[in-house]
């Protein structure tokens, strides 16, 4: 049994991640209008906390440090999945705890600061959105871009055309 790769599904992951990506840091070079569309489309994703987001000209990302990191990790996940192909088999065993391992760096930097125990800062909310993010980006485009096995005879092979009179399935022994 054999997975197969479908590169146009994998290469709309790519850019489904990438285009978001460019969205997010467009509000400082686009006009008002524009700009209070993309802030309001990231919205619905993102705090948006000015003090949070990098800024350009005074003008913030659409998306906050952790966030940021989160789809620049996409991109990153969505690209590893070419380069990792040949251990697809070994991570793609592994790819659910992965998923949840990589939550808990981000939990342990909100937690600490929210509890006064630790002052979060701009380079570890990036870095812990960044690791959740490769890892979710690779399990986007693993999703999209990798068939699950096919077990031919598992599969029910119909009748033949001349018998359509009488359907019915054999299986195969």
């Amino acid at each position: 049994m054999t997975q197969h790769f479908r590169p146009t599904s994998w290469g709309f992951a790519v850019l489904a991640c990438a285009v978001v990506l460019v969205l997010a840091v467009l509000p400082p070079f686009v006009g008002p209008g524009f700009r209070y569309a993309l802030m309001q489309g990231f919205d619905l994703a993102c705090h948006q906390i000015p003090d949070r987001s990098f800024q350009i000209g005074g003008i913030p990302f659409a998306l906050c440090h952790r966030c940021l990191g989160v789809v620049v990790g996409l991109v990153i996940g969505t690209l590893a999945l070419v380069v990792f192909r040949k251990a697809d088999g070994s991570i793609s065993r592994h790819l659910r705890i992965m998923l949840i391992l990589s939550i808990l760096p981000m939990l342990v930097d909100w937690g600490l600061d929210a509890f006064g125990l630790w002052a979060n800062t701009p380079f570890s909310r990036v870095a812990t959105g960044l690791v959740f993010g490769v890892v979710a980006g690779y399990t986007f485009a693993r999703a999209l871009a990798v068939s699950p096995p096919i077990n031919a005879s598992a599969l029910p092979v119909f009748a033949a055309q001349s018998d359509l009179s009488h359907p019915q399935t054999t299986a195969h022994a």
